[in-house]
């Protein structure tokens, strides 16, 4: 790492693990629920970024005109909200970066990268390209820096200069976090083989347990995006071995559980991860699984513990997006979904936006308009299983038999248990329409 100011090397490290977005992310490779923003980038243990926030505290109790401190103490946080799924400590965050840059406006590159982190955090991808942008007007060698960019450009759907800015990440800065946003971009090219190489180098080049939990993860994503439950279950069991409380790992088991047909054990274990990490989506998950067993008051309880969610989330900042438009558009008020999606759109324009918000209009009856969504979802060849499965069904809606086969198909063939509910439906109209 090249660094032209004297940043600590962990704050700015911090930002390579604390730019990708969202709390504990979903990849996007297709399963039904909450989609998320993908994380880039494994996030620190709860436990050492405490140690962290308290030893910073204590820094800055002898030192409060310590700017770099501050910084630092604002990624920190971002770090305990993504790994906690609390964002009570985004507004303490806030309060640390905006501490870090009333002292230093002008070279603070730490500043920057943390401004940038909680900005990506709240779902905020402008402002989080902005505090990127600046900070590399200070400082352009920056690698973690151009990882910061890399991932907004990618919600803000340029996907071109995200992947521009992840490989000039990769030659200033190589390893672990530029290779997983290398792989990312060529997963929404829809080139899996590629993303797969490049996420196994990814993991050889890992330094610590957390890369090691992070990139098994992914790589049990990929796999089981691909429809590979068996080697997604070996992928997530071999990070479990590394870190055994990394919350995804435990999300990732128990859709390939399912996805094999061991309910039971599915079950026990989304109940186990909600418990520790009440993310939206895995409630979801939980809840969408226990409804397809046939346990509809269980299933109400969880999607309940999703509007509580949120609730928390956006009063502490966080925009909701994509998966708020799909929950409610599944589960909820398509009215509201169809406004939800409307802003998604505007604020993140992603392919995960477009896919929500043209359920949203389908659920609401305005087919003509969700199919222009739904391809716009599926432009970059991305292979999404539930993008497939809404498009074809928006295109029976529409009398497009032909193509809504086609798209019901490709769903099933990607993933063939790509969602609890949505997975057997799409066979059920296979059937009606054979």
């Amino acid at each position: 790492m090249t660094m032209s100011m004297t940043a600590p090397v962990a704050a700015l490290t911090a930002v390579a693990l604390g730019c990708a977005g969202a709390a504990v992310a979903t990849s996007m490779t297709g399963h039904h629920g909450a989609p998320q923003v993908r994380a880039t980038a494994p996030a620190a243990p709860p436990a050492t970024a405490g140690d962290e926030v308290a030893r910073l505290q204590q820094r800055l109790r002898a030192v409060p005109g310590d700017w770099q401190s501050w910084g630092s103490l604002g990624l920190d946080y971002v770090q305990l909200a993504r790994t906690t799924i609390n964002p009570t400590y985004y507004p303490k965050a806030q309060q640390a970066v905006d501490r870090s840059l009333a002292l230093n406006h002008t070279d603070n590159v730490v500043g920057y990268a943390a401004a940038a982190a909680l900005a990506a955090a709240r779902h905020d991808f402008r402002a989080a390209r902005s505090w990127a942008q600046r900070g590399l007007s200070i400082d352009p060698q920056s690698g973690v820096l151009y990882g910061a960019l890399a991932d907004a450009l990618t919600q803000l759907g340029d996907y071109a200069g995200a992947a521009r800015a992840a490989t000039t990440m990769e030659n200033l800065d190589p390893g672990t976090s530029a290779e997983a946003r290398l792989s990312y971009a060529e997963e929404l090219r829809g080139d899996l083989g590629s993303a797969t190489s490049l996420m196994r180098d990814a993991l050889d080049d890992a330094g610590s347990v957390a890369d090691i939990a992070f990139t098994r993860f992914y790589l049990g994503d990929l796999a089981w995006g691909s429809g590979n439950a068996r080697a997604a279950l070996a992928d997530y069991a071999a990070g479990a071995q590394a870190d055994p409380s990394y919350a995804p790992l435990i999300e990732g088991r128990a859709r390939a559980e399912e996805a094999l047909g061991q309910t039971a054990l599915a079950l026990r274990d989304f109940a186990h991860v909600v418990s520790i990490v009440p993310q939206p989506s895995y409630l979801v998950e939980y809840g969408e699984l226990l409804q397809a067993t046939g346990d509809s008051v269980a299933a109400q309880q969880q999607y309940a513990l999703v509007r509580t969610e949120e609730r928390l989330f956006r009063a502490n900042g966080v925009a909701l997006d994509s998966d708020a438009t799909l929950f409610e558009a599944d589960h909820g008020s398509a009215t509201a979904a169809v406004a939800l999606g409307r802003q998604a759109i505007i604020t993140r324009p992603f392919l995960d936006s477009y896919d929500a918000y043209g359920w949203a209009l389908h659920r609401a009856g305005n087919n003509a308009a969700a199919l222009a969504m739904a391809n716009r979802a599926l432009a970059t060849g991305d292979r999404n299983a539930l993008f497939h499965y809404h498009r074809g069904v928006i295109e029976l809606s529409l009398h497009q038999l032909a193509a809504g086969r086609s798209d019901l198909r490709a769903a099933l063939r990607i993933n063939p248990a790509f969602s609890p509910l949505a997975a057997p439906l799409a066979r059920r109209l296979l059937g009606a329409e054979s």
